[in-house]
């Protein structure tokens, strides 16, 4: 492994959920780990955010960026609650770079009349009618991550090691997701012992190898609902690699918060 600078140019970005809200009463939770990023576009409220040991008072215009992986604490003042816009997302580099915590790059202030519009179009339920509108959706997000990395130290922002554990990774996981894949069986591509595969596993992908797979099954069979409507629940949960249709749908509402069902009548 050597060093190799972040070019951007090999980038993949997904959003998972964005919203805006007014938090409820009981928002919060303690020493989290999650294996997305999160933006946070604070409006308004009395938050905090812990990151080891760090402690900080989000104020109004603040964008936080919370990288996947990274044990962290949050709540707010009920009395006084947080609004905000949020974004969920997926992001990889092929270069195999990370996101890293540094108290320096968690925040940068961005003026609202530059950022609402953004989250707006994130917001949006793409696709609603054309194929490409959903080109809007990741222009906005794209968007919303450049302002970010365009304020803060990039240099502590992100880990620019060259792995090639992450490159072999990549590359067999994108040719053979729906094959019947066991743990032994990928540890032996990188002749790694299972054990400690999946602990260098973690540290590049903030999940284990089977949660990860699953996460990416997901994420193709969304995208063979919007592709193929006409398809059925049971075929599109055998294309993307799930033998039982009944626990597709289960995974899939844990992953999305909706049946697949429910998803694909969004987009009609």
């Amino acid at each position: 492994m050597g060093k190799q600078q972040i070019t951007f140019e090999h980038i993949s970005m997904r959003k998972l959920v964005a919203h805006y809200n007014v938090c409820a009463a009981e928002w919060g939770e303690k020493d989290c780990i999650y294996n997305y990023n999160k933006f946070y576009y604070f409006m308004g409220g009395e938050g905090t955010i812990e990151i080891d040991g760090d402690v900080f008072h989000p104020k109004p215009e603040e964008l936080y960026l919370i990288p996947a992986g990274v044990r962290h604490t949050y709540s707010h003042n009920p009395q006084n609650p947080v609004y905000k816009y949020w974004c969920h997302f997926d992001l990889s580099f092929h270069e195999g770079g990370l996101l890293t915590y540094h108290r320096d790059t968690l925040f940068t202030k961005l003026p609202k009349e530059q950022m609402i519009p953004l989250f707006e179009k994130l917001n949006q339920s793409f696709p609603a009618r054309e194929p490409a509108d959903s080109l809007l959706e990741k222009a906005a997000l794209f968007e919303i991550f450049y302002h970010f990395v365009t304020n803060v130290d990039r240099e502590r922002l992100f880990s620019q090691e060259r792995n090639f554990f992450v490159e072999i990774m990549n590359e067999y996981l994108e040719t053979h997701l729906t094959d019947n894949m066991e743990l032994q069986d990928l540890a032996r591509i990188v002749h790694l012992h299972p054990n400690y595969f999946i602990r260098i596993f973690r540290t590049y992908y903030h999940a284990s190898p089977m949660e990860y797979i699953q996460i990416k099954r997901l994420e193709y069979a969304a995208s063979l609902i919007r592709q193929h409507p006409e398809w059925t629940i049971e075929k599109i949960g055998y294309e993307s690699g799930f033998v039982d249709y009944r626990y597709f749908g289960r995974a899939f509402k844990k992953r999305y918060g909706i049946t697949p069902s429910m998803y694909r009548n969004m987009l009609c």
